[in-house]
């Protein structure tokens, strides 16, 4: 199975970013967003630790979107939101329906992202962690 650079990956990313600021800013455009990540996380394969922070980039996203959570860079967001567009998106470096290799594709974008914004969402879980704290 192939192998994908971050630079391929970092190319890939590039080409969701009017969509991601375009999401971003729109509450339902958003909404729905959010349904289509949710049903390709059902059918998506368990991919191990590598991808455990999915959820919490998930979260990330959200929050600062309901504007709960500010203290993260734009930069960041887009980012987080440019991976998850790419995740979505059935038509991408190799479709999801080429058994296999269409999700590598898919895990290789958001392991990038992942990577450089690592951070900021451990930042983000640090406060998420504190927040419930304060309700218990």
């Amino acid at each position: 199975m192939r192998h994908f650079t971050e630079e391929e990956c970092a190319v890939e990313l590039e080409k969701e970013r009017i969509k991601a600021k375009d999401i971003i800013n729109d509450k339902d455009k958003f909404d729905r967003f959010l349904k289509k990540l949710e049903a390709k996380l059902r059918k998506f394969p368990r991919v191990g630790e590598q991808l455990a922070d999915l959820p919490v980039m998930i979260s990330l996203v959200k929050d600062f979107v309901k504007g709960e959570y500010k203290v993260v860079p734009m930069k960041s967001i887009l980012y987080i939101v440019m991976a998850l567009l790419y995740f979505v998106s059935p038509i991408d470096l190799v479709p999801d329906f080429i058994f296999g290799a269409g999700m590598v594709d898919d895990a290789s974008v958001l392991l990038v992202a992942l990577k450089n914004c690592h951070d900021d969402i451990e930042a983000y879980r640090e406060w998420k962690d504190d927040m419930s704290n304060e309700i218990i």
